[in-house]
């Protein structure tokens, strides 16, 4: 035999009818919402900060790879010195830049790493 569900009593009724209602208010304000984005123009978002040259100079630029030789150029550096510099310069960096900086520093022959300090690679003559 089918289980028979018991039949609603007026608190149900009230309850339902106070949520059906805030479903369509709901429904008004998501409506809403999409037509005034649609008169909107629509935005793109810029390239990541990594993808970002910086200006050193009129008219030069400079990738990261660039410019960390410049900061090792001046001595060896930790990660946290060469980040700082970058950041003083001014140079766009991501939210997490630690995974930047590691690719460059361990995938490029132009830098050597003795403990925590990193330094340009000495061209031979």
């Amino acid at each position: 035999m089918p289980k028979v569900w018991p039949k609603p009593d007026k608190g149900h009724s009230i309850m339902r009818a106070s949520i059906v209602q805030r479903e369509q208010s709901l429904a008004t304000e998501v409506a809403q919402i999409q037509a005034a984005l649609k008169d909107l123009p629509a935005q793109h978002s810029p390239p990541g900060p990594a993808a970002l040259p910086v200006r050193h100079g009129p008219g030069r630029r400079t990738g990261l790879t660039a410019a960390i030789a410049d900061i090792l150029a001046q001595g060896p550096q930790t990660k946290e010195q060469i980040l700082q510099k970058l950041h003083d310069r001014g140079f766009p960096l991501p939210a997490h830049p630690r995974p930047a900086l590691n690719a460059v520093l361990y995938s490029n022959n132009r830098f050597r790493r003795e403990g925590k300090l990193f330094s340009l690679v000495q061209k031979a003559a």
